[in-house]
């Protein structure tokens, strides 16, 4: 009985319906993350969707959805506008971000409004936008307020398993406010400073190292005791910057710096462990 008294209020437009989807309807089955995964083989299915579940792997994707994260119907129309934040998120303290949203039509009614996180240049394999925080904002037709999102270091983190817990990288990150996972109406860019999880190693990209004159000095150093000189090293190290300045730096030392290097492999080997141990002591704070 009351569940036929809540569909004829919405369906008359008594009640303006404000619900939102919290998956993501595919077109095809096609689409979905797990079609090629799913049921398996032999009892066995493999996970291979792994942090691109939802509306993530619909961005990687670039598959337009159905119906996407997110989405939802309404009598009436909301406009989001004038995001304001700093420019700098120190993020060892509360970060605020602030969106005006309006009601353009002509029923009261309720929106959520969805605010997500794009890291620029991540060193972990991370989504396009990541959900992270929403606020549901009633409005009167006409009616416009402001939202304030507070977010904390905890918005930034992502489990990375070498490191063995959460870890939060500064860098470039922009901020999204919409109404969906799709309907993204304003954004923002912000640099995130703090330590850096990932400061120098064989996994930091060569374009970093060669950033920051410390672990730059470091290189050249230690290439210059193991007879190369710093001519050579930079004459390498700008055919790399050029093409490949994503690359890591333990990639370019086996691949580039190492078999220029006229010493036996034992002392190669012995350079390159020498040259990490020196850079890890290095700390980076952006």
């Amino acid at each position: 009985h009351l569940v036929r008294e809540a569909v004829a209020d919405i369906l008359v437009g008594k009640t303006n319906p404000s619900g939102k989807l919290p998956i993501t309807f595919p077109k095809r089955y096609e689409d979905c993350p797990s079609f090629r995964n799913f049921p398996g083989y032999g009892k066995e299915v493999w996970y291979g969707e792994g942090i691109y579940v939802g509306y993530r792997y619909y961005d990687i994707k670039k598959i337009e959805p159905l119906y996407p994260f997110g989405f939802g119907l309404s009598y009436s129309s909301f406009v989001l506008s004038g995001m304001e934040m700093p420019d700098v998120w120190r993020m060892e303290e509360p970060f605020e971000v602030s969106v005006t949203v309006k009601n353009t039509g002509p029923m009261d009614g309720k929106e959520v409004v969805q605010l997500y996180l794009h890291h620029e240049n991540p060193t972990l394999d991370k989504p396009e936008k990541e959900l992270k925080a929403f606020q549901k904002i009633f409005l009167k037709a006409g009616e416009e307020k402001k939202l304030t999102f507070r977010l904390e270091q905890k918005a930034l983190e992502c489990w990375d398993s070498k490191l063995g817990g959460w870890a939060a990288e500064p860098g470039y990150y922009q901020i999204m406010a919409g109404t969906s996972s799709r309907d993204i109406a304003c954004k923002a860019r912000v640099k995130v400073r703090g330590r850096d999880p990932y400061a120098y190693g064989e996994e930091t990209r060569i374009e970093k190292i060669l950033e920051d004159n410390r672990p730059a000095k470091v290189l050249r150093g230690l290439a210059s005791k193991y007879r190369l000189s710093e001519q050579e090293l930079d004459d390498l190290l700008k055919e790399t910057l050029q093409f490949r300045p994503e690359s890591p730096l333990g990639a370019v030392w086996d691949a580039i710096i190492a078999p220029m290097m006229e010493i036996p492999e034992s002392e190669k080997l012995s350079a390159k462990k020498e040259l990490m141990k020196r850079l890890a002591e290095i700390e980076r704070i952006v």
